[in-house]
């Protein structure tokens, strides 16, 4: 797994393919409430990976949800 803070996001002008960092994206895989998966290409190694593309707000939204979730999980274990 790898994650980066800095992402440059690009459309190559002259074959149209939109870049993500070093990954040439080939399609959208599936669409949820906090993230996008995409199809990817590492431009370097030519070897495919999927993507989740999330914005700071939904991947804060998910952190949250996830802690809220373990605090009740973690009550209720010692009740």
């Amino acid at each position: 797994v790898i994650s980066t803070g800095n992402v440059r996001k690009f459309k190559n002008k002259e074959d149209g393919n939109t870049w993500i960092n070093h990954y040439i994206v080939q399609k959208v895989l599936g669409k949820g409430s906090f993230a996008t998966v995409k199809l990817c290409f590492d431009s370097k190694t030519g070897v495919k990976y999927a993507i989740k593309q999330m914005t700071k707000d939904s991947f804060k939204a998910k952190v949250q949800a996830a802690a809220r979730t373990l605090t009740t999980v973690f009550w209720k274990s010692y009740r």
